[in-house]
């Protein structure tokens, strides 16, 4: 609780921010110990480190998608390897995330190397339980992704990420996209940090400029849904769609690596109630566009010097094939979708776009 303790204190004033050694910044002299200078990824431990977290992030999404669905064997978890010499500078720190935070909190070799060899035991005791192949405990390069669907046409990608990958996927596969899904910025601009950009535009705001350029001018449909459809603004003003977190145990009943997961993140970020489930409610969007009004919307990259940094979004006056979701919630209570279907329900929807995918 301590990670909560101090968001709640410090706020986006001091815990966003990459730690210099020129620029300490202020903080209570009990919690000093967790605000030493950041190290990045010119850092070849953290280079490593990163690559520790995607093995572990393979082995727990094949864990929960092999729970919840245990016939769907026909799926592969992806990542370009190279994605790591993209970022040019870390634009927060992990301490923001719960789950990535502990990397970074103390430079004590000792407890970095027992900390890499806790992660190494727990990966080989999921990839034996799993019975998955021990020498390739990452993720598949995503450059075989595009040489087996090079003929492909008519993809629908969902993204809940930065654009990065799904740009170079329409680059290397042949023709534009059926339709495009994604989890992305705001028109609102109350529920991101202040002052900073959407995550998922952030982290690589050329590509995201790229890839909606590209969409804009080939003519292909995108469906948005912003922050602010998947996060309320307050108290006084929740979002229909997050559930509530003894609504979320029901839904992820099938999963009990779910079910430790979310109170674990829930504890540590202090949201005890309810859980954003900004992916999946953009997922759900592939079977139930009726969830939301949607309006056209227009794109203008924000540079600084010859750099993207940023991407506006605001409604267009003229024809568009890009809409983003808007958030009216007298319109979303309506529809309101984790309160009016059981979890079978939505499995069976979710399963029957995968066979629709198929058969495309």
């Amino acid at each position: 609780m301590i990670f909560f303790e101090m968001r709640k204190k410090l706020g986006f004033k001091i815990m966003p921010d990459q730690i210099r050694r020129d620029n300490p910044p202020q903080v209570p002299e009990e919690w000093e110990k967790f605000f030493k200078p950041d190290a990045t990824l010119s850092d070849s431990k953290v280079t490593m480190d990163t690559r520790l977290c995607v093995h572990v992030s393979k082995l727990r999404i094949k864990e929960c998608i092999e729970e919840q669905f245990p016939d769907r064997k026909d799926y592969e978890i992806f990542w370009d390897p190279n994605s790591l010499s993209k970022i040019k500078e870390s634009d927060m720190r992990h301490t923001l995330d719960a789950a990535d935070y502990a990397f970074n909190f103390d430079d004590n070799e000792r407890k970095r190397k027992a900390l890499r060899a806790l992660i190494k035991q727990y990966i080989a005791r999921k990839m034996g339980e799993m019975g998955l192949n021990s020498s390739k405990p990452e993720p598949t390069d995503i450059n075989d992704l595009f040489e087996a669907n090079d003929k492909v046409k008519n993809a629908r990608p969902i993204i809940g990420r930065p654009l990065t990958e799904v740009l170079q996927y329409i680059a290397n596969t042949e023709g534009p996209p059926r339709i495009v899904y994604a989890m992305l910025g705001t028109r609102t601009n109350d529920r991101n940090m202040p002052g900073r950009p959407h995550f998922n535009v952030a982290k690589d705001a050329e590509s995201a400029n790229a890839f909606l350029k590209k969409i804009f001018d080939e003519r292909t449909q995108m469906l948005v849904v912003p922050t602010e459809c998947c996060k309320g603004k307050d108290e006084k003003d929740p979002c229909p769609y997050v559930p509530e977190r003894c609504r979320y145990k029901e839904l992820s009943e099938k999963s009990p690596s779910m079910s430790r997961i979310v109170p674990w993140w829930s504890e540590e970020t202090g949201q005890e109630t309810h859980y954003h489930a900004f992916d999946w409610i953009t997922a759900t969007v592939v079977t139930r566009q009726d969830i939301f009004k949607w309006v056209p919307v227009k794109h203008k990259a924000c540079l600084s010097g010859k750099s993207v940094t940023n991407i506006k979004l605001a409604k267009s006056t003229q024809p568009s094939t890009i809409f983003m979701a808007k958030p009216d919630y007298r319109y979303v209570d309506r529809k309101s979708l984790f309160y009016g279907w059981s979890w079978r329900e939505l499995s069976q929807e979710m399963e029957a776009y995968a066979l629709e995918s198929e058969d495309s």
